[in-house]
Protein backbone atom coordinates (compact mmCIF):
# COMPACT_ATOMS: atom_id res chain seq x y z
CA UNK A 1 0.00 0.00 0.00
CA UNK A 2 1.62 3.72 -0.71
CA UNK A 3 1.98 5.96 2.00
CA UNK A 4 1.39 9.41 1.76
CA UNK A 5 3.87 10.69 4.92
CA UNK A 6 6.90 11.02 2.31
CA UNK A 7 4.99 13.91 0.41
CA UNK A 8 3.28 16.22 3.34
CA UNK A 9 4.40 19.58 2.59
CA UNK A 10 7.96 20.03 4.07
CA UNK A 11 8.67 23.06 6.45
CA UNK A 12 11.26 25.29 5.94
CA UNK A 13 14.76 25.62 7.78
CA UNK A 14 13.54 28.79 9.41
CA UNK A 15 10.06 27.41 10.35
CA UNK A 16 11.71 24.12 12.21
CA UNK A 17 14.64 26.76 13.64
CA UNK A 18 11.53 28.98 14.80
CA UNK A 19 9.42 25.92 16.26
CA UNK A 20 11.95 24.80 17.84
CA UNK A 21 12.90 28.12 19.63
CA UNK A 22 9.43 28.85 20.62
CA UNK A 23 9.14 25.44 22.69
CA UNK A 24 12.48 25.75 24.15
CA UNK A 25 11.01 29.14 25.68
CA UNK A 26 8.38 27.13 26.64
CA UNK A 27 9.16 23.84 28.11
CA UNK A 28 11.98 22.81 30.41
CA UNK A 29 13.41 19.45 30.16
CA UNK A 30 11.08 17.95 32.42
CA UNK A 31 8.26 18.95 30.22
CA UNK A 32 10.12 17.79 27.41
CA UNK A 33 10.16 14.33 28.89
CA UNK A 34 6.00 15.05 28.92
CA UNK A 35 5.53 15.76 25.31
CA UNK A 36 7.51 12.69 24.34
CA UNK A 37 4.88 10.80 26.47
CA UNK A 38 2.24 12.21 25.04
CA UNK A 39 3.23 11.83 21.76
CA UNK A 40 3.79 8.16 22.07
CA UNK A 41 0.09 7.57 24.07
CA UNK A 42 -1.59 9.77 21.30
CA UNK A 43 -0.08 7.29 18.46
CA UNK A 44 -0.36 4.28 20.63
CA UNK A 45 -4.27 5.00 21.55
CA UNK A 46 -5.01 5.89 17.77
CA UNK A 47 -3.43 2.74 16.53
CA UNK A 48 -4.80 0.63 19.30
CA UNK A 49 -8.81 1.95 18.28
CA UNK A 50 -8.24 1.47 14.26
CA UNK A 51 -7.09 -2.20 14.85
CA UNK A 52 -10.01 -2.43 17.20
CA UNK A 53 -12.52 -1.22 15.19
CA UNK A 54 -11.24 -0.61 11.48
CA UNK A 55 -12.59 1.42 8.45
CA UNK A 56 -10.62 -0.16 5.99
CA UNK A 57 -9.05 3.59 4.90
CA UNK A 58 -5.65 4.84 5.84
CA UNK A 59 -4.83 7.58 8.48
CA UNK A 60 -4.71 10.07 5.77
CA UNK A 61 -7.63 9.29 3.76
CA UNK A 62 -9.87 9.24 7.38
CA UNK A 63 -8.29 12.74 7.80
CA UNK A 64 -8.91 13.91 4.50
CA UNK A 65 -12.49 12.53 5.00
CA UNK A 66 -13.81 14.30 8.37
CA UNK A 67 -12.24 17.80 6.73
CA UNK A 68 -14.45 17.09 3.41
CA UNK A 69 -17.37 16.44 6.17
CA UNK A 70 -16.60 19.51 7.87
CA UNK A 71 -15.65 21.76 5.21
CA UNK A 72 -17.19 20.73 2.08
CA UNK A 73 -17.88 21.47 -0.57
CA UNK A 74 -14.18 21.93 -0.99
CA UNK A 75 -11.63 23.09 -3.50
CA UNK A 76 -8.99 20.39 -3.51
CA UNK A 77 -6.25 23.50 -2.89
CA UNK A 78 -8.20 24.24 0.10
CA UNK A 79 -7.75 20.83 1.24
CA UNK A 80 -4.29 19.91 0.52
CA UNK A 81 -3.73 22.90 2.36
CA UNK A 82 -5.69 21.87 5.54
CA UNK A 83 -4.20 18.43 5.66
CA UNK A 84 -0.37 19.89 5.53
CA UNK A 85 -0.19 17.51 2.39
CA UNK A 86 1.23 18.21 -1.26
CA UNK A 87 -1.35 19.28 -4.13
CA UNK A 88 -0.74 15.35 -6.11
CA UNK A 89 -0.97 13.58 -2.90
CA UNK A 90 -3.87 15.45 -1.55
CA UNK A 91 -5.78 14.87 -5.53
CA UNK A 92 -4.40 10.72 -4.96
CA UNK A 93 -6.32 10.89 -1.52
CA UNK A 94 -9.48 12.37 -3.05
CA UNK A 95 -9.34 10.07 -6.03
CA UNK A 96 -9.34 6.85 -3.76
CA UNK A 97 -12.01 8.45 -1.71
CA UNK A 98 -14.29 8.92 -4.93
CA UNK A 99 -13.44 5.52 -6.37
CA UNK A 100 -14.93 4.05 -3.07
CA UNK A 101 -18.32 5.96 -3.19
CA UNK A 102 -17.33 7.88 0.03
CA UNK A 103 -17.03 11.32 -1.83
CA UNK A 104 -17.87 12.92 -5.38
CA UNK A 105 -16.64 16.13 -6.93
CA UNK A 106 -18.30 18.90 -7.97
CA UNK A 107 -18.15 21.45 -10.41
CA UNK A 108 -18.24 25.10 -8.97
CA UNK A 109 -21.94 26.99 -10.91
CA UNK A 110 -20.05 29.80 -11.22
CA UNK A 111 -16.28 28.91 -12.38
CA UNK A 112 -16.49 25.48 -14.12
CA UNK A 113 -12.63 25.24 -13.99
CA UNK A 114 -13.04 24.80 -10.41
CA UNK A 115 -13.72 21.36 -8.97
CA UNK A 116 -14.88 21.28 -5.46
CA UNK A 117 -15.35 17.87 -3.28
CA UNK A 118 -18.47 17.02 -0.67
CA UNK A 119 -18.68 14.08 1.31
CA UNK A 120 -21.60 11.34 -0.40
CA UNK A 121 -24.55 9.66 1.38
CA UNK A 122 -22.16 6.40 1.90
CA UNK A 123 -19.06 8.54 2.83
CA UNK A 124 -21.33 9.68 5.69
CA UNK A 125 -22.44 6.18 6.96
CA UNK A 126 -18.67 4.85 6.60
CA UNK A 127 -17.37 7.44 8.58
CA UNK A 128 -20.19 7.26 11.28
CA UNK A 129 -20.55 3.78 11.45
CA UNK A 130 -16.10 3.74 12.09
CA UNK A 131 -16.84 6.84 14.59
CA UNK A 132 -19.11 4.77 16.53
CA UNK A 133 -17.36 1.83 17.10
CA UNK A 134 -14.05 3.82 18.30
CA UNK A 135 -16.62 6.09 20.40
CA UNK A 136 -17.68 3.06 21.93
CA UNK A 137 -13.96 1.63 22.12
CA UNK A 138 -12.67 4.33 23.81
CA UNK A 139 -15.64 4.63 25.98
CA UNK A 140 -15.09 1.18 27.56
CA UNK A 141 -11.80 1.93 28.05
CA UNK A 142 -12.43 5.10 30.24
CA UNK A 143 -14.98 3.57 32.26
CA UNK A 144 -11.70 1.27 33.49
CA UNK A 145 -10.30 4.23 35.12
CA UNK A 146 -11.02 6.10 38.69
CA UNK A 147 -13.18 9.09 38.87
CA UNK A 148 -10.24 11.40 38.86
CA UNK A 149 -8.06 10.06 36.38
CA UNK A 150 -11.39 10.08 33.60
CA UNK A 151 -12.01 13.66 34.81
CA UNK A 152 -8.59 14.79 34.14
CA UNK A 153 -8.46 12.85 30.85
CA UNK A 154 -11.93 15.02 29.88
CA UNK A 155 -10.54 18.07 30.80
CA UNK A 156 -7.53 18.07 28.25
CA UNK A 157 -10.35 17.35 25.58
CA UNK A 158 -10.91 21.44 24.53
CA UNK A 159 -6.71 21.89 24.15
CA UNK A 160 -6.43 18.68 22.47
CA UNK A 161 -9.07 19.60 19.95
CA UNK A 162 -7.49 22.94 19.66
CA UNK A 163 -4.30 21.15 18.64
CA UNK A 164 -6.05 18.42 16.27
CA UNK A 165 -7.91 21.95 14.01
CA UNK A 166 -5.18 24.35 14.49
CA UNK A 167 -4.71 23.95 10.53
CA UNK A 168 -8.87 24.04 10.08
CA UNK A 169 -8.72 27.47 11.93
CA UNK A 170 -7.35 28.97 8.66
CA UNK A 171 -10.86 28.05 7.32
CA UNK A 172 -12.69 29.44 10.33
CA UNK A 173 -12.76 26.10 12.12
CA UNK A 174 -15.26 22.98 11.84
CA UNK A 175 -18.64 23.22 13.06
CA UNK A 176 -18.61 23.06 16.72
CA UNK A 177 -16.61 20.05 18.76
CA UNK A 178 -14.32 17.47 16.81
CA UNK A 179 -16.78 15.13 17.52
CA UNK A 180 -20.43 14.77 17.73
CA UNK A 181 -22.58 13.59 20.89
CA UNK A 182 -21.48 9.86 21.98
CA UNK A 183 -20.76 7.47 24.91
CA UNK A 184 -17.78 9.21 27.20
CA UNK A 185 -14.62 9.68 25.10
CA UNK A 186 -16.22 10.17 22.52
CA UNK A 187 -14.15 13.46 21.74
CA UNK A 188 -11.40 12.22 23.30
CA UNK A 189 -10.90 9.58 20.65
CA UNK A 190 -12.12 11.99 17.71
CA UNK A 191 -8.76 14.63 18.92
CA UNK A 192 -6.96 11.80 19.73
CA UNK A 193 -7.35 10.20 16.13
CA UNK A 194 -6.18 13.94 14.97
CA UNK A 195 -3.26 14.42 17.04
CA UNK A 196 -1.38 11.32 16.66
CA UNK A 197 -2.04 10.94 13.06
CA UNK A 198 0.55 13.63 13.01
CA UNK A 199 2.71 12.24 15.98
CA UNK A 200 2.73 9.16 13.73
CA UNK A 201 3.48 11.22 10.69
CA UNK A 202 0.38 9.78 8.92
CA UNK A 203 1.73 6.46 7.99
CA UNK A 204 -0.54 5.08 5.74
CA UNK A 205 1.03 1.74 6.18
CA UNK A 206 -1.55 0.45 8.83
CA UNK A 207 -5.00 1.23 7.27
CA UNK A 208 -7.85 1.04 9.24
Amino acid sequence: MSSDADTRVPATAADEAADEAAADRVLDADAHDLVARLRMVMARLARQQRRSFPSGLTPSQTSALITIDHFGPIRLSDLARLEAVAPPTITRIVAKLEEDGLVERQTDENDRRIARVTITDEGHRRWEETRDGRNRWLGRKLASLGDDDVAAILAAVEPLERLATAEAGTLGGPPGPVAADGPPGADVAAAAEGVAGAAEGQDDTDAG
